[in-house]
């Protein structure tokens, strides 16, 4: 089933990160030096950005929201060649109108908008979908016996917000944390590579990332 287009929007920031301001420092070598706290402090910040980023994840409780020009299936209600029953499709398998966040961990969904057909904002009662918070990516699928209901055909007609992210940074894989360390570390000592993944340390960080990935 092809994925349909979305867009992702951080609506709050964590306001911890995963990464302490001693740890940054240790790295880079700086213990008892505070010279360059408000640098540090920054570059934790950025760090946690690109390693949630490379790898699909949320590492501090945050908000975020994402938007798509349509419910799952929308385009096909009740014309699916591979539904025996057309008329009624939700009884062919939940997953053709899974919605997907491909985002890990997400805690809850906190709601789902829809532009309906008169043009007004809508919010599904949740008792009417169900949030799958275990795989991979999350789904989420309308109640047995229902399907999606008809929104209007423009782009970002559906939005759906949500909580990701670890209660602490204990939480946090050991693997991201050290990922941070090595971007936080190598920015430090380059500050004209911030942003990027030098080669000095590009082989672990990578392999790193494809194991937060499978985490």
């Amino acid at each position: 089933m092809d994925r349909i287009p979305f867009a992702f929007e951080i609506v709050t920031q964590p306001t911890v990160e995963p990464l302490s301001l001693d740890e940054a420092k240790s790295q880079c070598r700086l213990d008892g030096v505070t010279d360059y706290d408000q640098d540090l402090t920054w570059l934790i910040q950025v760090a946690r950005e690109k390693v949630e980023s490379d790898s699909e994840r949320a590492f501090m409780n945050q908000t975020r929201r994402i938007w798509l020009d349509q419910f799952p299936n929308a385009g096909n209600r009740g014309r699916n060649l591979m539904n025996p029953f057309p008329s009624q499709p939700w009884l062919y398998g939940g997953a053709m109108q899974a919605m997907e966040i491909p985002i890990k961990p997400v805690t809850s969904i906190t709601s789902i908008l829809y532009f309906n057909q008169s043009g007004v904002w809508a919010t599904m009662d949740p008792a009417i979908y169900i949030a799958d918070l275990v795989t991979y990516p999350v789904r989420i699928t309308p109640t047995y016996g229902l399907i999606w209901p008809i929104c209007r055909v423009q782009i970002n007609s559906v939005q759906v917000l949500f909580q990701c992210g670890a209660a602490s940074a204990a939480a946090v894989p050991a693997m991201a944390r050290h990922a941070m360390r090595l971007l936080v570390g190598h920015w430090f000592e380059n500050r004209e590579a911030v942003g990027q993944v030098g080669d000095k340390i590009k082989l672990g960080y990578d392999s790193l990332i494809d194991g937060i990935r499978w985490h």
